[in-house]
């Protein structure tokens, strides 16, 4: 961890209250724990340090998804949770929603949930911390390279929208702007002297 991505990880901990700790006592196949009645984390001290990282970003996935949950979250889409008319397709939609239901609340969904939030955080780094360096992971991780880049196609898409978005409202200003100041030289076109 490079010094901006190690204080903005640091700054995360302290935002939710928890303490980090590496230690060399984990199992080798255990990259990280978390410990949320104790309010800790525990890494790996033996893994590589781009490994850190995500370990951390993944506890803390963890600890907001799974402990510090401020609302029941809906897993299924909202067209499964409509009240279909057509019995198959009723069907259909209950049995997918348990599907659902069921794949999330499994030890397997929670892990899923949690890496697929730290990989939003290597997102994030990635855009917005220019010291840190994602190749590593992903050559380490190959099979999270269609995550990250859907992730990023993502936030790509999420930023450029933005862009369109504050560009209209730039164009409807300037305008706005220019049809006052028409307004203004035909105003002052129109009086008398």
């Amino acid at each position: 961890m490079k010094f901006k991505t190690k204080n903005i990880l640091r700054e995360m901990a302290k935002q939710l209250c928890l303490k980090v700790r590496f230690v060399h006592y984990l199992a080798e196949d255990v990259h990280g724990k978390l410990l949320p009645r104790e309010r800790r984390i525990l890494i790996n001290a033996r893994k590589p340090r781009f490994e850190h990282v995500y370990t951390l970003l993944h506890e803390f996935g963890h600890y907001l998804l799974h402990f510090k949950r401020i609302k029941p979250r809906r897993h299924s889409p909202w067209y499964l949770n409509i009240n279909w008319k057509i019995d198959a397709i009723a069907d259909f939609a209950a049995k997918v929603r348990r599907t659902v239901r069921l794949q999330f609340h499994s030890e397997k969904g929670k892990e899923w949930e949690a890496d697929l939030w730290a990989m939003c955080g290597l997102v994030y780094l990635k855009r917005f911390a220019a010291d840190f360096d994602l190749t590593p992971f992903l050559n380490r991780h190959p099979e999270k390279r269609w995550t990250y880049r859907a992730l990023a196609a993502i936030a790509v898409h999420t930023e450029t929208k933005k862009r369109i978005v504050s560009g209209f409202e730039l164009l409807g200003k300037a305008r706005l702007a220019l049809s006052r100041l028409w307004l203004r030289l035909k105003l002052s076109a129109s009086i008398p002297s």
